[in-house]
């Protein structure tokens, strides 16, 4: 079952990866047309993204169709990151849980992670399977491209049902329950499930 899993994964990535590519924002790129939705996330990318770039905070990519490569259908972008017992309430809870799956010999205070500071796609391709392919791309991307190290995917969630079901729908869990009626939930997916 596991390998059958496996192989309509890697399916959906090379599907994925024939009708569309992913391009690294650059300084020089001026983002003028991107809807998802959600203002938030479209000022991101038009307004912020360079200059996170700029200062080393997070790396945007773009995913453009290889049809039309001035039109941006989705973008995500990533920095380091780690999980620790900073501000988790239920932390020991949280920790018993992450170091299920980790050597005894390796337990640890924190954890090396990578973290999804934006994520969206364009409102005309929701529901499509677009997001879950990019989430797997990411998936893959920090497994079998990991440079660094990385056990974990981490995400602060939109706490509406659309954001958080998406999420758990790609594997993702709950860091902690304390920020249920927060405006962002914390949510991890541990890379060895990929």
């Amino acid at each position: 079952m596991l390998n059958r899993l496996k192989l309509e994964l890697i399916k959906l990535l090379l599907n994925f990866l024939s009708d569309t590519f992913i391009e690294r924002l650059v300084i020089q790129d001026q983002i003028t047309s991107f809807d998802c939705g959600v203002p938030d996330l479209n000022e991101f990318l038009k307004d912020d993204a360079v200059n996170y770039l700029m200062q080393l905070i997070g790396v945007t990519y773009l995913i453009k169709p290889k049809s039309n490569e001035d039109k941006i259908v989705s973008y995500f972008t990533v920095s380091n990151d780690n999980l620790s017992d900073e501000g988790y309430k239920d932390w020991k809870k949280t920790r018993r849980l992450l170091n299920k799956s980790i050597p005894h010999k390796k337990l640890r205070k924190e954890y090396p992670a990578v973290k999804i500071g934006r994520f969206a796609v364009c409102k005309e391709l929701e529901r499509t399977g677009l997001g879950t392919s990019i989430m797997n791309f990411i998936k893959y991307w920090f497994t079998a491209k990991n440079k660094t190290g990385c056990k974990y995917i981490i995400v602060d969630s939109k706490n509406n049902i659309c954001a958080l079901n998406f999420y758990k729908k790609n594997g993702f869990d709950f860091l902690t329950s304390h920020d249920e009626n927060d405006l962002t939930r914390s949510m991890y997916y541990d890379l060895k499930k990929y």
